[in-house]
């Protein structure tokens, strides 16, 4: 999972990216002092992001609010990492959204972490939803 510094992210640039792959964009909306956030990338993601063929399902990014980072929207603009979530209403970490590329989310958004246990199959299903929609929008 790659973590933002200044200027790193460009969403419209990645979204467009994940679309031509024909897969969705990622976004787990976190914290640096969230013990959820790091529990969740290293029991869900990390193991997700080893195995090849689900890594290749989806561009995966974590966006940290609470670090000082400017990130480009995709309208192309230049916002913050803070500014860029609150647009989204995403204002507990962790959040998951899953976005096409122009922004739009394609699955309902995963809200904390209500239980380890069943999160990767509930983050699956979301992956193959998100995936469906994409690949409807990207044929029409």
């Amino acid at each position: 999972m790659k973590k933002f510094s200044k200027h790193e992210f460009n969403a419209k640039r990645t979204g467009i990216a994940a679309a031509s792959r024909r897969v969705p964009l990622v976004l787990m909306i976190s914290s640096t002092d969230c013990p959820y956030c790091d529990r969740l990338k290293t029991e869900v993601f990390w193991p997700l992001l080893k195995h090849k063929p689900d890594a290749e399902k989806i561009v995966l990014f974590e966006l940290l609010i609470d670090v000082d980072a400017d990130v480009w929207d995709f309208a192309g603009n230049l916002t913050t990492a803070s500014a860029f979530a609150k647009r989204y209403k995403a204002t507990v970490t962790p959040t998951v959204l899953f976005l096409g590329p122009d922004g739009t989310e394609l699955a309902e958004r995963m809200i904390g972490v209500p239980n380890y246990d069943f999160y990767p199959w509930y983050f699956d299903q979301r992956v193959e939803l998100a995936t469906e929609r994409l690949r409807h929008v990207i044929n029409n």
